[in-house]
């Protein structure tokens, strides 16, 4: 009789932040080194992500990524570190009252200070939104199955398992414009290319 898989528990609860938010992701200024994952296709592209999930994939918790992980170099480190640091940057998740579809995290940087322990910041480019997890709280298991069995609810801890906030209608143009020119292992999918094409159009008419 095969042994039972294991059961992987995704933690979730309601300590959405944006007070608790912003020193931590300012935090990166504080960094020696951002690396980066990049995410799979968006899930509504079906075809597409169960393509991708049959490589070699990691999960940070319900988020596929591929694995190679990719130490940023100082230049792009100074240009998102700046995005960051900047609260004005951010406002409280309006999660509630959107429609797209659900959370999908197109990249996950990663950075550790000494204040902080290390952290996970996932980026959703679809509704603007942000997971930001500490090192304790965030599962990591490499897993390349669409089957993974996650879990909805969990005991609640004392000062919660992630925050999240979302950017500024506009903000995350930027912050686009770098992480982008790091796919690699993600096709250029229809959905992708609306995705960069809206923002060149929002970079230029910021210009």
């Amino acid at each position: 009789m095969p042994d039972k898989e294991p059961e992987i528990v995704f933690y979730h609860n309601d300590v959405f932040s944006l007070r608790n938010c912003i020193p931590l992701l300012s935090s990166a200024s504080l960094a020696e080194e951002l690396v980066l994952y990049e995410g799979l296709p968006h899930p509504r592209e079906k075809q597409d992500f169960r393509a991708e999930l049959r490589k070699e994939i990691i999960w940070f918790d319900d988020q596929p990524f591929y694995p190679e992980p990719r130490v940023l170099s100082h230049s792009k480190n100074q240009a998102l570190v700046k995005l960051l640091n900047e609260p004005a940057n951010f406002e409280g998740s309006a999660w509630d009252g959107k429609a797209c579809g659900g959370f999908h995290a197109d990249y996950c940087l990663e950075w550790t200070t000494p204040e902080t322990g290390r952290l996970y910041c996932l980026l959703c480019f679809g509704c603007g939104d942000l997971r930001l997890f500490q090192g304790e709280n965030v599962i990591r298991t490499e897993r390349p199955t669409e089957n993974l069995k996650l879990k909805s609810e969990r005991k609640r801890v004392e000062d919660g398992d992630f925050m999240r906030c979302e950017f500024v209608p506009g903000r995350d143009v930027q912050l686009w414009q770098v992480l982008i020119q790091h796919r690699k292992h993600r096709p250029l999918t229809q959905f992708l290319q609306e995705k960069i094409d809206s923002y060149n159009t929002a970079k230029s008419r910021s210009d």
